[in-house]
């Protein structure tokens, strides 16, 4: 008989100092069952001031991520109740976290965030079809998945952003944002078991029927920053952009970190994370080379405020032929919350085309600006971007004098230019 393949992620060791949220994860395998609960003892967990949808039901969830940005690699199980009044932008309801339970380093990150954190180590088997998931921490159990895979059922990669509400250590009620890209497969749950405990105290919540199940072969999430329902001093939008920035980076192919002006690196993309893999890091951008440090310094806090991309630098690499080439843009600080630049970087050894649509976003532009000025400096007409673009010739026109008034350029080649530093 086939051995079963196991998806398990331990503790990592890995004791960095943790950037500031939000957190990307890439998600290998995601398990989730939706379901119904004992109306009474929803009521019952439920904080004052939060009401359950009419047939009390909720999710049970859990998941391996394997790789993302300064809390992976780590595995999760959650449970959630879903509420009213708090839906997310897309119109899927918010749940009230009742346990959220991790290891590796996501358990470090996340335990401050509120006593609905606990450790427990996840693992997800999958054989002939059949899926088997198990939560548990050092007393036994939390939860138990069982499901078998559909034929046919998966669907097309979609985007959505999901609303979670919390309650962190001064017993607030909070809401986490996560924002996630992924393609869905039904499944057929056929075991969904929880035994929930926190702070050693089992948590009476008793699963009654299993509404539906769904298995994620492969996702990215983007996990915000609780915030307090009541501060009136974070808004929605402020919060919204800052995961949506997250999520936007996941997608571009480019190897890219979002650096704050003094040198800590806020994010950092997988092909980011592969070029700079054997240079030194300790939460800051460091060069291998002490004399590139001073250059890679001024990219990363420029004198000019005003630059659009700026000039390359090239970084030393002592296991490379070619030096590491690096470029950087500013972030507009409603984005970050602070003063911060992206900067990319190309290897010369690696000269495959790379999208720059969702880089000229990041300038400000719209996605079908950006669309227009990739297809004018890759040396199309008016007209013939028009018809690629399936516009009038007007619009067209109108949108580039926007996007040369956004970039400050007044020519073609100008913009050419600037997409080309981009590429």
């Amino acid at each position: 008989m086939a051995q079963p393949k196991t998806f398990f992620h331990t503790t990592v060791d890995d004791k960095l100092p943790l950037p500031p949220p939000p957190y990307q994860v890439d998600v290998d395998h995601y398990l989730s069952a939706g379901v119904t609960f004992d109306p009474a003892q929803v009521r019952s967990i439920l904080p004052q001031g939060l009401e359950p949808n009419e047939t009390h039901c909720g999710i049970v969830s859990m998941y391996t991520a394997p790789s993302g940005w300064a809390i992976a690699p780590f595995s999760c199980f959650y449970v959630g109740i879903e509420v009213r009044g708090y839906d997310a932008p897309d119109g899927s309801p918010a749940h009230y976290l009742v346990g959220h339970y991790d290891d590796g380093r996501a358990l470090e990150a996340l335990t401050p965030w509120g006593p609905f954190i606990g450790p427990a180590t996840t693992n997800i088997d999958l054989q002939h079809g059949q899926f088997t998931g198990t939560a548990q921490d050092e007393d036994g159990i939390l939860g138990r998945l069982a499901a078998e895979r559909s034929v046919g059922s998966d669907t097309p990669p979609t985007s959505g952003t999901h609303f979670y509400l919390v309650q962190d250590w001064e017993d607030r009620l909070a809401k986490n944002v996560v924002a996630y890209t992924s393609r869905m497969e039904e499944v057929s749950v056929n075991q969904c078991k929880i035994g929930l405990r926190r702070s050693g105290k089992r948590i009476d919540l008793d699963v009654l029927d299993v509404l539906w199940g769904i298995y994620l072969p492969g996702a990215s999430f983007v996990i915000g920053e609780p915030r307090p329902v009541t501060d009136e001093s974070i808004s929605d939008e402020g919060e919204m952009a800052k995961i949506a920035l997250g999520e936007l980076l996941t997608r571009i192919g480019h190897a890219a970190a979002l650096v704050a002006t003094d040198g800590r690196v806020l994010y950092m993309t997988q092909s980011a994370q592969k070029v700079l893999q054997d240079a030194q890091f300790d939460g800051r951008l460091r060069a291998w080379r002490r004399n590139d440090q001073r250059a890679l310094d001024a990219l990363i806090n420029p004198s000019d405020r005003n630059m659009t991309i700026s000039d390359q630098v090239a970084l030393e690499r002592p296991t490379h032929a070619t030096p590491l080439l690096a470029r950087a843009m500013p972030v507009a600080p409603v984005l970050t919350g602070e003063r911060a630049v992206l900067v990319i970087f190309s290897d010369p050894a690696d000269r495959q085309p790379r999208d720059v649509q969702p880089l000229l976003r990041m300038l400000g532009l719209t996605p079908a600006e950006a669309r227009v000025a990739a297809a004018i400096a890759a040396g199309n007409t008016v007209r013939h971007c028009a018809q690629m673009l399936d516009i009038t010739e007007n619009t067209a026109r109108s949108t580039m004098k926007v996007i040369y008034d956004k970039l400050d350029v007044s020519k073609q080649s100008e913009l050419a230019s600037i997409v080309a530093r981009l590429n």
